[in-house]
C-alpha cells in the first residue's frame, strides 16, 4: 500500500469519526504519556490527561520521511456530551481487569466501572459491547443499545450493532444484515449479505452480488443493479460502472452526463474527482468548479478542503483560492475551528489563523500487544 493510498485512509477514517462526533464544546482529545484528556478550541486543557483508553500511533512513510500520527478511538470523542474511556487494574504492568467508564464534558464521570464497552451515543441511543467471559478471557461478543439513562434499550443478542442513524440502526447476526428501530423491533428484516446506514431516507444494501437502495419500509427505491456504490449525500450517489464513477438521483436516474476516472461524494456541493493525474472538483451540474491540479485532496468540510501541492498541504475555499498556503506535511480538514496538520514531525491542532493551538500527543509508549 503505498503513503498516498494510507494517508487518504487516515484522514477517511479522521472525519468520518472526528467530524461526527465533535462536542457542541468542540472538546479536542489530545495524549500525554499514553493518558487521554481533552482541550478546547484554545487549547486550553478541559479535562486532565487521566484515562488509559487504547491509543495506536502510527509511522507512515511520506514522501522521504515517516510521518507519526495517532488515531483514539471512536467513542472517546464526545458526542451527545459523552465520551467513553477505559481504564485497567494492573498487576506489574499486566492488565488483570479491564473498566469502562462514561464521562460528560466536564470530565465528570456519569457512569462509573462498567465491565460493558459503550459505543458513541447517537439520537438518544449507544450500541453497547457485553463480552462473554472465562476469568478474562474473552471468547465472544454480543451487541445491544443502551438509552441516557443508562438502561438497556435493546438486549446485546447481534454479533454487531451500529449506531441509530435516520431512526434505525444496521445489526449483524453473524451472516446477514437487517434494521432495527428504537422499540427493539426489527424494521427491516435481517435478510442483506451487505447494508450500510441510511442516509436522506435510503440505505445502500445487497442481497447477492449487486448493490441498490432500499427505503425505510424495506422496499427497494432503486433495484439492484450496481457493482458498487456509495450512500446518497447532497441529493446524489456514487456508483461504478463498467470501472467509471457516475452519480444517481433518488430515482436512480444519471444526474451528471459526465462520468469520470474517480470521483468522491459530494460534501457541501461540491464532489473530488481525479483527471489526468490530478485532483479537482466538481459541483452538482458537473461543471468543473475547482480546475484540476492537485496531487492530493480532501472533501470540503466546513468550506474548506485540505489539499496537496508539491508534497506539502495547505486549505483551499470553494473558489479553490488558498486560505492557508500549502506548508505542512500532511493535513486533515477543519473540523470546527482546529485542524490537525503535521509539521517537521509533529502531529498538531491548528486554527484559522494558522496558529498552533496543541500538540495532539507528546509520547508514544503504548504496549500495542494488550
Amino acid at each position: 500500500m503505498n503513503y498516498k493510498i494510507k494517508l487518504v485512509i487516515i484522514s477517511i477514517l479522521t472525519l468520518l469519526f472526528f467530524a461526527d462526533n465533535l462536542s457542541s464544546k468542540q472538546l479536542y482529545p489530545i495524549a500525554v504519556n499514553d493518558k487521554v484528556g481533552y482541550i478546547d478550541s484554545t487549547g486550553k486543557i478541559i479535562i486532565t490527561p487521566q484515562f488509559e483508553t487504547i491509543i495506536q500511533y502510527y509511522e507512515l512513510p511520506y514522501k522521504d520521511k515517516k510521518i507519526k500520527a495517532v488515531s483514539f478511538p471512536i467513542n472517546s470523542y464526545f458526542s451527545e456530551g459523552l465520551a467513553t474511556q477505559r481504564n485497567a487494574d494492573y498487576f506489574w504492568f499486566i492488565p488483570l481487569r479491564y473498566h469502562f467508564i462514561i464521562i460528560d464534558e466536564d470530565g465528570k464521570v456519569i457512569l462509573p466501572d462498567s465491565d460493558t464497552e459503550i459505543g458513541s451515543f447517537h439520537e438518544g441511543f449507544a450500541p453497547l459491547r457485553m463480552p462473554k467471559k472465562h476469568f478474562q478471557y474473552v471468547y465472544d461478543n454480543y451487541y445491544g443499545y443502551i438509552n441516557k439513562k443508562f438502561d438497556i434499550a435493546i438486549e446485546p443478542k447481534y454479533k454487531w450493532a451500529g449506531r441509530f442513524k435516520e431512526e434505525l440502526a444496521l445489526v449483524f447476526d453473524g451472516k446477514l444484515f437487517g434494521f432495527t428501530d428504537k422499540k427493539d423491533s426489527l424494521a427491516i428484516p435481517i435478510k442483506f449479505k451487505d447494508a450500510y446506514h441510511f442516509s436522506e431516507g435510503l440505505a445502500l444494501v445487497s442481497t447477492d452480488k449487486l448493490f441498490g437502495f432500499i427505503d425505510k419500509t424495506g422496499n427497494f427505491a432503486i433495484p439492484e443493479q450496481f457493482t458498487k456504490a456509495w450512500s446518497f449525500n447532497d441529493g446524489l450517489a456514487r456508483v461504478l460502472s463498467n470501472n467509471k464513477y457516475l452519480f444517481i438521483d433518488k430515482k436512480g436516474n444519471k444526474a451528471i452526463s459526465r462520468e469520470f476516472e474517480f470521483a468522491s461524494d459530494f460534501s457541501e456541493g461540491l464532489a473530488k474527482i481525479f483527471q489526468d493525474g490530478f485532483y479537482g472538483f466538481i459541483d452538482k451540474s458537473g461543471l468543473i468548479a475547482i480546475p484540476a491540479q492537485f496531487n492530493n485532496a480532501n472533501d470540503f468540510k466546513d468550506g474548506l478542503s485540505a489539499v496537496e501541492v508539491n508534497g506539502k498541504w495547505g486549505f483551499i475555499d470553494k473558489n479553490g483560492i488558498f486560505v492557508i498556503s500549502p506548508k505542512y506535511d500532511y493535513a486533515n480538514n477543519f473540523n470546527g475551528p482546529l485542524a490537525e496538520v503535521w509539521i517537521e514531525n509533529q502531529m498538531w491542532y491548528i486554527n484559522k489563523n494558522e496558529e498552533k493551538v496543541s500538540k495532539v500527543f507528546w509520547s508514544e509508549k503504548t504496549f500495542l500487544w494488550w
